[in-house]
């Protein structure tokens, strides 16, 4: 019997500087391959890593057959060969596996490589793309009503103001997420508890996260916030909260943090992450006209 040789090992706080290099040339513009994308839903996905030979290796549920372990795409850390890493992985732990998730982008190596392999989209889960440029001045006939949100708020909140997210002012961001969640009652899912407690979790550590954010103030009162991580040319945005009853107010969240961003690292793209199946959440994304869509695939061997 054969006896896995890596690790693996669950998530802690101090594996974010460890871990954070595999992310800097990897991320393939998806949303997965990121601190965010793994340290907030390391429980969810049942995630334990494991380095070796330059390569970050991970573990995890299949969230569509959770009785199913698979395998998110091996990172390598300098540079290296993406195949290579699939390989070692198999001879790691004794066999072959399900890959999931594999961007799009790296499909023609492993198809090359591995000719009679399964793949299968997973569309439920396609990150929705922006440009950055748009989203911070929402130009033109696409943008309108949009447009017209954030002037009517300005217009009903004159005194309103976006500063920069912290870990200094964290502690109040934290204070209007648990409002904002009791607020939901009843009608709070256990997923929504679940990314309650990781985000009330990620702005105590918002320092070891290294994410930057910004809060909506009126009237000196928190009304919304957003955070996310900037890697190459593209801002993941992770968190996104506001006030429904002042109207504008997610639309104003949305550009005054893409200006923000877009002034201060010059990004070209804004990753808002997937809509989980939501129609809702597909009509929200949809309504802010993506430039493209970051597709992942499932690749058995």
């Amino acid at each position: 019997m054969l006896f896995p040789m890596l690790n693996f090992k669950p998530l802690e706080l101090d594996d974010i500087q460890k871990f954070r290099p595999f992310f800097l040339n990897n991320t393939f513009g998806i949303c997965d391959f990121t601190v965010g994308g793994y340290f907030m839903w390391a429980e969810h996905y049942g995630y334990s890593c494991a380095v070796k030979d330059g390569y970050l290796f991970t573990r995890s549920i299949n969230i569509d057959k959770k009785d199913e372990t698979v395998y998110p795409l091996p990172l390598p850390l300098n540079g290296g060969d993406i195949v290579s890493g699939i390989r070692l992985l198999f001879e790691e732990i004794g066999s072959a596996a399900t890959v999931n998730p594999v961007p799009e982008a790296v499909l023609p190596q492993i198809q090359a490589a591995f000719p009679n392999c399964k793949i299968t989209g997973l569309s439920t889960w396609s990150d929705y793309i922006y440009s950055a440029k748009e989203l911070a001045t929402l130009p033109g006939h696409a943008f309108a009503s949009k447009r017209n949100l954030v002037i009517n708020f300005e217009d009903n909140y004159p005194d309103f103001e976006f500063i920069n997210l912290t870990q200094a002012n964290a502690a109040e961001v934290i204070a209007y997420e648990e409002e904002w969640a009791r607020s939901r009652g009843h009608e709070f899912t256990a997923m929504q508890q679940y990314e309650n407690a990781r985000i009330r979790e990620i702005l105590e550590n918002f320092t070891s996260y290294g994410f930057v954010g910004g809060i909506l103030k009126v009237e000196d009162t928190v009304c919304g916030f957003t955070c996310g991580e900037v890697i190459g040319d593209t801002l993941f945005s992770h968190i996104e909260r506001a006030d429904i009853h002042r109207k504008g107010s997610y639309q104003v969240v949305n550009m005054k943090f893409a200006q923000k961003i877009l002034k201060e690292y010059g990004v070209k793209f804004i990753n808002r992450e997937d809509d989980a199946g939501s129609d809702a959440l597909r009509q929200a994304k949809q309504s802010y006209n993506p430039v493209k869509m970051g597709k992942k695939f499932s690749v058995s061997f």
